[in-house]
């Protein structure tokens, strides 16, 4: 897209949301800091369908070429995706995307993505390159939508964790400053 006349600072009625590289993190798509793009230049197959997996298919990173989230159509805006990134489609008959989604966050897929980038002095992934890509699958879709199910209680469980962390460590840093400036006393 060209920055003087596709791109817009504000979202209108004539734009289209933008995904670029830093909207995917930690395996989740980030819905603020967004750009937006006049509708005239996103095609239908460019605007993201409930279940495309985002990746990140360059970067300056070898790191960060790879990163990869699934989107979720629960929201009313139309988004599309930067330059730098590309949709993975699944066939959501044969496949849950979101165990799809998973699968670009393993190891193997990471281990695939050192040896498709190894000598490379541009990080990027090809079509070509993400074709080669194999991992081993249970067949049944059922199947998969329950290990899906499974992973995505474990990360709310661990996110929940985390957040009970922050606090502890929040009341643990307010206990020290009373502490360590004397407004409290242990006798």
């Amino acid at each position: 897209y060209r920055g003087d006349t596709d791109l817009s600072p504000h979202e209108t009625a004539s734009t289209v949301r933008l995904f670029r590289s830093n909207n995917v993190q930690s395996g989740s798509i980030v819905f603020n800091d967004v750009q937006f793009v006049h509708q005239s230049c996103v095609s239908d197959v460019q605007t993201m369908q409930d279940g495309d997996i985002l990746v990140c298919a360059a970067n300056g990173s070898k790191a960060l070429v790879g990163k990869a989230a699934v989107f979720r159509a629960n929201v009313a805006s139309r988004y599309t995706f930067g330059a730098f990134m590309v949709v993975f489609r699944p066939f959501v008959e044969d496949a849950d995307p979101r165990f799809v989604s998973c699968l670009f966050q393993t190891d193997s897929y990471r281990e695939q993505l050192s040896v498709v980038l190894a000598g490379s002095s541009i990080n990027n992934l090809t079509p070509t390159s993400v074709k080669s890509l194999s991992f081993a699958v249970p067949v049944q879709k059922n199947e998969q939508t329950a290990i899906a199910e499974v992973l995505s209680d474990m990360d709310a469980d661990l996110a929940a964790l985390e957040a009970q962390a922050a606090k502890a460590r929040a009341v643990k840093q307010g206990m020290m400053q009373e502490l360590l400036t004397g407004k409290v006393r242990l006798v």
